[in-house]
């Protein structure tokens, strides 16, 4: 299989999915510089083969996201977060990830994400989730932050020296106006601030890793400041502007209570039948493990609805990966029968709604 290099992309408003802008032309020599280039390249063609859903299944998912807390400092309104009242605070036990990985690199396990559903530098032990699982052997390493918390350089040095491959900051606007919408309990300023920090404490270390990302989601509420936030950010130094669709939340649950869904000014589409052959490849690769231990076959705010195990109560991820349910679950996209389960049904059309 060929090996695909990542590539730069033109500044636009995305009207896709997902859109990524690549600043720095050398991601790819970075991990084969740091990784070795065998290591760099199965990582890839192994992600590839669970993206096309057609090719062969591995045996183990080649990306685990792992939920360490159960908390966050902010309540946004596209968040599940925003009407929180479950009590369970609950964090996920250094040891039980540590039996995880050291599964996991034995059958393929490549990258991890710790975060899913909360703030991950809640955690003051957080770079010793890295470091162990750098030292296991996994390639990637990342997580996704609202960066308010990153406050202090001792900080900023745990992470980068505990071996964070890719961090990945939650912004979303580039006015306070508009970030006040978006981001509740802080300040554009804040974040800000708290960015350069992480910025300028990585070239101190002169270290090539983490990349560092910054994230737009979408939607009616800010699509207008989208080309402002990207030429803002391409005078930073920071490697990759992301962006992802904002679809409203109204019909998820968080412990039975429904989130609130802020900005309802767009419209849905009448027409689902473009949905009719979709294919999601998040069951080909990876799953979720949630603070509690729940393992999820899916990494959106439905997932939290598809609890298929435990690693709590005696089950691997490797038995689950493997289990008659998530097997199940891969034959329906395989096919592209995504209505067949109600909760994959319920994101697939949720995603149809109108940006332009």
């Amino acid at each position: 299989m060929a090996f695909t290099k990542l590539q730069v992309v033109e500044t636009k408003v995305p009207t896709e999915h997902s859109n990524l802008i690549v600043l720095n032309p050398r991601i790819d020599q970075i991990f084969i510089d740091t990784f070795g280039e065998r290591a760099y390249r199965e990582y890839r063609e192994a992600w590839a083969i669970g993206t096309k859903i057609e090719g062969h299944q591995k045996d183990f998912p080649i990306q685990l996201d792992f939920e360490l807390n159960y908390s966050c400092n902010l309540r946004c309104p596209m968040c599940t977060w925003s009407s929180e009242v479950s009590k369970d605070r609950s964090c996920f036990d250094l040891e039980k990830f540590k039996e995880i990985i050291d599964e996991g690199v034995k059958k393929g396990l490549k990258a991890i994400r710790l975060n899913y559903i909360n703030e991950p530098l809640l955690r003051p032990d957080l770079h010793h989730f890295i470091t162990y699982a750098r030292s296991k052997g996994i390639i990637d390493i990342m997580f996704s932050t609202n960066g308010v918390l990153l406050r202090k350089q001792e900080q900023c040095e745990e992470l980068i020296k505990a071996g964070l491959t890719k961090i990945q900051f939650s912004v979303d606007a580039v006015t306070p106006e508009t970030y006040a919408q978006v981001r509740v309990g802080t300040t554009l300023e804040k974040v800000h601030q708290a960015i350069d920090l992480f910025i300028s404490v990585k070239k101190q270390l002169q270290a090539d890793l983490p990349l560092i990302r910054v994230n737009f989601v979408l939607g009616p509420h800010n699509k207008h400041e989208f080309l402002a936030f990207a030429e803002y950010w391409k005078s930073k130094d920071v490697d990759l502007i992301a962006t992802q669709e904002y679809f409203p939340l109204d019909t998820v649950t968080q412990n039975g209570v429904k989130v609130l869904n802020f900005d309802k000014d767009g419209t849905k589409k009448s027409e689902i039948g473009r949905f009719h052959s979709f294919k999601c490849s998040i069951p080909f690769r990876q799953m979720t493990v949630r603070n509690s231990g729940e393992v999820l076959p899916c990494c959106s705010f439905y997932g939290a609805e598809l609890v298929y195990g435990n690693v709590n109560k005696g089950e691997t991820i490797s038995q689950l990966w493997n289990s008659p349910q998530m097997k199940k679950m891969r034959a329906i996209h395989k096919e592209g029968n995504y209505q067949d389960n109600p909760i994959c049904k319920k994101c697939v059309e949720s995603h149809s709604y109108v940006l332009d």
